[in-house]
């Protein structure tokens, strides 16, 4: 079985550093991408240690070609040297003993293809059967590049059951031309990334015939090959039920890593557990694949995948109910919390995300806070004590700062989420809150976030009951 492939050629919207790197005489996969850890493979699809893999290579040209292997001391030796005449073709067994493998050529020499696989018992490709679920609003360049995206990856692997639902909050089609069985668009109305999914996850269960679904953003990019790693995990662990996440790197800084594993901390506050790192030297590479493989022996009991790329298994959705309907903001937290189950990766699954440091807005402000406070009162004992914590420190700073709107907008949340009813927001009705707070200009908003804490005191039984009651039933 064919675990992953050696990415060499360039695609659109991908900067090529992100898979190989170049100088005047050779050719070097050593990127987060290219790089093959067996001992990764290992843990995270909990494989015997017998497991035996290989490296399958073919060149044209004349020249020579290394496989380095990388130890858990960082230091690199050369395990196999091949000399190509003309064409080569190898096919060599890897030790499993080693952090990780990659590939480097003379650029004499071109590379036809490459892989890594392992021997062993496995599903059949169809016993996966995978749909991806998508939501959009008026981003028409994005849906089509996930479009070709998912063209690509169908026309490349045809064995592989793969399917799409998009779900299009504009209330009209901006998508022309689809013709293809396995492609399905949504027309709705705007109510957010969470009634969208939620749309979206209903249809592809009331299909039954999925074994998992995958969440991710419209505005993404995302390279074939990493749907095939997840198809290639997905039937190691096909008896499991784990949730495969993908790191997300910056669209702007494409070796740039935000983000690999993630939780909420005792506070409920977001925890990013490895990421926040430039993975474009050597040392860096080394630490990160360190930390994955540790990261994998870990149970953290609030920890999620952001739905930038989130595949969970159907009978879990099945088992445990539907996103709460937050419109934006923390919809991906309070789920992943709520699903409990193991979550895996490799390198390679991953996709290329705008920051986030340009999309702060004031709908996001309230959406942010307001969620913040559901998700504590449902999954957290002290959650009066998060809490308070959280909007008096916001709160004393937003007027540290003069911000008096925000300081607003979080007496406005706190407020809002003791009355949250789980149904299905359209954009029109927050943004109407919202203009609340600018036009009565809620500067007596100290006021009010005391009121609404005193109610958390009195009634916060009462409170929790009625919002667990949304995911129980």
């Amino acid at each position: 079985m064919i675990l992953q492939h050696i990415v060499y050629k360039k695609i659109p919207y991908l900067d090529k550093k992100s898979f190989y790197k170049k100088n005047a005489n050779c050719i070097a996969t050593n990127t987060f991408f290219n790089i093959f850890s067996p001992a990764l493979w290992l843990k995270q699809a909990k494989l015997s240690d017998k497991t035996p893999f290989y490296c399958n290579l073919e060149f044209q040209g004349s020249g020579c070609a290394y496989i380095i292997a990388v130890n858990e001391g960082f230091q690199e030796y050369i395990f196999k040297k091949l000399y190509v005449n003309n064409h080569g073709t190898f096919k060599i067994r890897l030790s499993s003993s080693y952090l990780y493998y990659y590939i480097v050529w003379e650029i004499s020499l071109k590379l036809i293809c490459g892989n890594y696989e392992c021997k062993s018992s496995f599903p059949q490709n169809k016993s996966v059967r995978l749909c991806l679920v998508t939501v959009t609003y008026k981003r028409n360049n994005d849906i089509r590049r996930l479009i070709d995206t998912f063209n690509l990856f169908e026309n490349k692997y045809k064995d592989y059951n793969l399917d799409l639902i998009i779900i299009n909050n504009d209330n009209q089609s901006q998508i022309n031309n689809i013709q293809k069985n396995n492609i399905t668009e949504v027309v709705s109305k705007n109510t957010g990334g969470a009634g969208g999914f939620t749309n979206g996850l209903k249809i592809a269960i009331s299909r039954n015939k999925y074994t998992n679904i995958l969440l991710c953003d419209d505005d993404i990019v995302l390279h074939p090959e990493t749907i095939y790693r997840t198809f290639s995990l997905l039937q190691l662990t096909f008896n499991r039920n784990y949730i495969i996440s993908g790191a997300m790197f910056e669209t702007e800084d494409q070796n740039f890593c935000h983000c690999i594993f993630e939780s909420l901390n005792m506070r409920g506050h977001h925890q990013n557990i490895l990421g926040r790192i430039k993975l474009d030297t050597k040392e860096a590479l080394n630490e990160a694949i360190i930390k994955m493989i540790k990261l994998s022996d870990y149970e953290f009991k609030k920890q999620y995948a952001a739905w930038w790329y989130c595949c969970i298994p159907t009978e879990l959705i099945k088992k445990s109910g539907f996103p709460l309907q937050f419109f934006i903001r923390g919809d991906d937290q309070e789920y992943g919390i709520r699903l409990q189950a193991k979550i895996v990766t490799v390198n390679g699954i991953q996709v290329w995300h705008p920051a986030f440091s340009s999309k702060r807005s004031i709908l996001r402000d309230y959406l942010g806070n307001r969620n913040y406070a559901i998700i504590n009162i449902i999954h957290y004992e002290k959650y009066i004590t998060n809490i308070v914590f959280h909007f008096f420190v916001k709160f004393y700073r937003a007027i540290n700062d003069k911000d008096y709107l925000y300081a607003s907008v979080l007496a406005l949340a706190l407020h809002d989420s003791f009355s949250f009813n789980n149904k299905e927001e359209e954009l029109d009705n927050i943004l109407r809150r919202i203009y609340e707070v600018k036009n009565r200009k809620w500067y007596v908003s100290f006021f009010s976030i005391a009121k609404s804490l005193l109610i958390l005191f009195v009634k916060g039984s009462q409170i929790k009951a009625r919002l667990n009651g949304f995911i129980t039933k």
